[in-house]
């Protein structure tokens, strides 16, 4: 049987002959003689075609059919009886410009298997706005056109533009079915969405995965299948026309025949039916200001019979340039693996659409597009970052060379990473190229040089302000910095504190939110009284950035003696504080070996630290705790401790609660952080949490930075 006998003329054809003849050949006579013979080779056929008109004050889809009436040979009383007996509306809801609707399509050839479809799509046709492919004539829709938003892939078949009206063959159609109305005429799409129907697709919503290999697509013969469209309307979106794309030929052999193993394999769509895509790789990204990233895609690619004879191509108009390929690299049956690698893209936008295009073996579109093999499309929706990739994995990455990274501090408004360096230098190190390159920003220089004032840590709040300290032979002192909007840093807070047989250990702002939210510096210290030290807080008011003035500093004494009621200078290690500016986690190391809460109050306007009777670890969490060197918060206000672990640096995770906290997990190896993990903090802003670690000085094995992003803590 002639493969290109398709269409309402086909069926009608091949109905006559089944209630008149016992062959599988059509009776001589019944098939009219065509004006111009062309070869038409494809096993495509159009079911039928309709007219959908929306109307969203009354909530309906009025669908009117589209026919030839000068067909002598009319296949009305199967595909077209009574309107809507075998196309239906099953199910529509209406939600602003967006239509939910349940379409259901009837094989009409109840009993007669012969007549059993395969591949059959309903194809939504409109107006589209999307073009500037390779393939200069495509055109589908896009944001603000009237489109299906979930459909099963693209399809050209039966588009007005390059499937026109008085071809003057059997496989095209005459005035009359595609030429009226106006409205229809006027489409522009040559690529249009489509639902899959098949038997396999039990559920509304399955998606091809459900579709089996051995069940090849099979529309039975008085089968009934119903898909869910979701239709996004646009400004035209009133009125839209429905197709319907089946795939058939006669089966082999005589009569009983089963579908679908009787037949051949020319009867189901020759070019690909399903694309599975996934992300290998994905550095895309686009801040507003510039863009850039790479994209690596495994394809694998469903044909029903000759999934390696395909080539594959990928493309986003205005994202990145074309990529083709016709080389397999995997597969199975029913399908082949192809792999596209794409690099220096720039994308538009916060998220783009890819475009595959999957050629086939089969030439010119079964005769219909003079060039262009029978093409499949899908379509897949690609996340864009909205902020530079992270280079290298962000971890290990290289600081400055022949000299000590003493300190890491992060500005809790965006995510500016500062490193403190023992030559007094501070540098910058910013997401835009993954904080791969620092840059000088400043060096740090006393007001008063008889403080031989050099820095050896510092913290940084969300306001921009960095604070410095430092211990020397007589003093303890804290220095600010402010951050200003431009990028600068200037000296503007000068010295805030000096005090005279102090020790300052480590020095923190206050949290986010609360009383003393971001305002506040604080630094512990102690002195000699008598036969013991003293513990006393030093908390400083916001300089005035105006007057260059230090601000008032305040100062509480606290439990004396040691344990969890008292802390011993010698041996406290480090501190930070909670998100909500009220508790202070201090890490107590050596004879300690705890970490515990204070709580800052205000009794009679002042402020003072009170121990919050909270600590960590519980006796039952002391196997998750080895040697910490440091601590901080990430942005779930949980509390990270960096610890050396034997040699093995990791950052463990502690819920940090008030009732003092519980084990949550860790994170890190020898591959992210070093034997020697030295600084850690993490961001408010977008939850990275940055490690200084290394020891030794030169340009291989000198101090790193490694940087963990939220989704890889526990």
């Amino acid at each position: 049987m002639a493969r290109h006998l398709f269409g309402l003329l086909i069926i009608t054809v091949l109905t006559l002959c089944v209630m008149g003849c016992s062959s599988g050949n059509p009776p001589t006579g019944l098939i009219p003689e065509p004006q111009k013979e062309t070869s038409v080779e494809s096993s495509h056929s159009l079911w039928g075609m309709w007219q959908g008109v929306i109307d969203p004050v009354e909530q309906a889809i009025e669908f009117t059919p589209l026919r030839a009436a000068e067909f002598h040979l009319n296949a009305l009383p199967f595909l077209e009886p009574p309107p809507l007996m075998n196309l239906t509306l099953e199910h529509i809801e209406f939600n602003g410009n967006i239509i939910t609707v349940d379409i259901g399509l009837r094989n009409p050839f109840l009993g007669l298997t012969e007549f059993s479809g395969f591949d059959v799509c309903g194809i939504f046709i409109s107006n589209g706005s999307i073009s500037g492919f390779s393939d200069a004539n495509l055109i589908m829709t896009g944001d603000g056109d009237t489109r299906i938003l979930n459909p099963d892939g693209l399809s050209r078949w039966w588009n007005p533009s390059e499937f026109p009206v008085n071809l003057g063959t059997i496989g095209s159609y005459n005035d009359g079915l595609l030429g009226a109305p106006d409205s229809f005429a006027d489409y522009n799409t040559t690529l249009n969405g489509y639902k899959y129907y098949c038997d396999d697709l039990d559920d509304i919503t399955d998606s091809l995965a459900d579709v089996t290999q051995a069940g090849r697509g099979l529309f039975s013969a008085g089968q009934k299948n119903v898909r869910r469209y979701i239709i996004e309307t646009g400004a035209d979106g009133l009125i839209f026309n429905y197709a319907i794309d089946a795939n058939w030929q006669f089966p082999d052999g005589a009569p009983p025949w089963t579908a679908p193993d009787d037949f051949a394999p020319e009867a189901n769509r020759v070019e690909a039916w399903r694309v599975d895509l996934t992300e290998d790789e994905n550095t895309l990204w686009n801040d507003g200001v510039d863009n850039g990233g790479d994209l690596s895609l495994t394809l694998d690619v469903y044909d029903w019979f000759n999934a390696e004879m395909n080539s594959v191509r990928v493309e986003s108009p205005g994202n990145f340039t074309m990529v083709e390929t016709a080389v397999t690299t995997g597969g199975s049956a029913g399908y082949s693996t192809y792999e596209i690698e794409i690099t220096g893209a720039t994308p538009a936008e916060t998220q783009i659409s890819l475009l595959v295009s999957v050629g086939c073996e089969e030439e010119d579109f079964g005769g219909f597009i003079t060039g262009t093999n029978t093409t499949s499309y899908f379509t897949f929706d690609i996340a864009v970052d909205d902020e530079a990739p992270q280079q290298g994995g962000m971890k290990n990455i290289p600081l400055r060379t022949n000299v000590e990274a003493l300190d890491v501090g992060i500005n809790h408004s965006n995510d500016d990473c500062f490193i403190l360096y023992d030559d007094d230098q501070i540098w910058k190190h910013t997401s835009t190229d993954g904080y791969a390159t620092g840059t000088y920003l400043c060096t740090v220089a006393c007001v008063n040089p008889s403080y031989d004032f050099h820095p050896l840590m510092m913290d940084v709040n969300a306001l921009g302000v960095i604070g410095l300290g430092h211990n020397t032979p007589t003093l303890t002192v804290c220095w600010t910095w402010r951050y200003q909007v431009d990028g600068t840093y200037m000296n503007e807070g000068g010295l805030i504190g000096a005090c005279t047989q102090r020790w300052m250990s480590d020095i923190t702002f206050f949290g986010n939110s609360g009383t003393y939210a971001n305002y506040q510096c604080l630094l512990p210290g102690g002195f000699w009284s008598g036969s013991s030290y003293r513990n006393w807080w030093y908390i400083w008011g916001p300089p005035n950035y105006n007057t260059h003035s230090p601000g008032v500093g305040v100062w509480c004494s606290n439990y004396t003696g040691t344990g969890l009621t008292g802390i011993d200078r010698v041996n406290v290690t480090a501190l930070d504080t909670d998100q909500n500016g009220q508790n202070l986690w201090v890490l107590e190391g050596a004879t300690e070996d705890h970490c515990t809460m204070w709580e800052l109050t205000p009794p009679g306007g002042f402020p003072y630290l009170n121990y919050a009777n909270s600590y960590i670890p519980s006796a039952a969490d002391t196997s998750h705790w080895f040697d910490p060197v440091d601590l901080t918060r990430d942005d779930a206000n949980r509390l990270l401790l960096l610890d050396e672990n034997s040699g093995q640096g990791i950052i463990s995770v502690w819920t940090g609660s008030s009732s003092g906290g519980s084990y949550i997990g860790e994170v890190g190896n020898p591959s992210t952080i070093s034997e020697q993990p030295r600084r850690i903090d993490g961001s408010d802003f977008d939850g990275k949490v940055f490690v200084i670690h290394g020891d030794t000085f030169g340009p291989t094995d000198g101090y790193l930075m490694s940087i963990f992003l939220p989704t890889e803590l526990p």
